[in-house]
């Protein structure tokens, strides 16, 4: 019974030792934060027909806080082909309610990809092996008279930024760029009005 004892002690302790506690070590992800990599080309009124741009264009080679040497996110995720991040826009209804405002045909694609999906939009910025950068560019063309609205979801609501995810492949390294958005408003909305 002891020499059991000792085994299962063994194989135990051989297990707790091999175990990481770190999180990045099991999701296989990091994190960093690089300022103002989305921006909104902003004005300060809209009429009908305007368009409202969301782009994100940045050097594979970034500027990590307290590092002298950039990290090429490029290599470090295996070649991701993309970082994506998503959008909402709303639309206040006559009863103070905001709802999801579907664009259609109105979300213009210049640059990388956007998507609808029930009830978000996902932007891509897609790598561009030429310029060694990913581009996104996106506009929102404003067909309808109203007060609206614009997120990038939690991360913009709690802190005023968007947190852009490396489509890194299965075994890679996953990266997440937490960045500041300076057009958004202290509640983590940028609010507009079309006339």
């Amino acid at each position: 019974m002891k020499r059991i004892q000792l085994l299962l002690f063994f194989v135990f302790g051989i297990g707790v030792t091999a175990c990481s506690s770190k999180d990045s070590d099991f999701y296989n992800e990091i994190a960093i934060t690089v300022p103002e990599i989305v921006t909104l080309e902003n004005q300060n009124s809209y009429q009908i027909n305007d368009t409202v741009w969301i782009q994100s264009n940045f050097s594979r080679y970034l500027q990590e806080s307290n590092q002298t040497k950039l990290l090429d996110v490029y290599a470090t995720t295996g070649e991701a082909s993309g970082f994506i991040f998503p959008f909402f826009i709303e639309k206040k209804q006559t009863n103070g309610d905001w709802t999801f405002y579907a664009l259609g045909t109105n979300l213009i694609e210049k640059k990388g990809i956007s998507q609808e999906y029930s009830g978000y939009y996902v932007g891509t910025s897609v790598y561009n092996n030429a310029g060694e950068k990913y581009e996104f560019r996106s506009g929102i063309k404003l067909t309808e008279a109203g007060e609206y609205r614009l997120n990038f979801g939690y991360e913009s609501i709690a802190n005023r930024s968007v947190t852009l995810r490396s489509t890194s492949t299965a075994k890679q390294l996953f990266i997440n760029i937490r960045s500041s958005v300076s057009a958004l408003n202290s509640s983590g909305y940028y609010p507009f009005i079309v006339n």
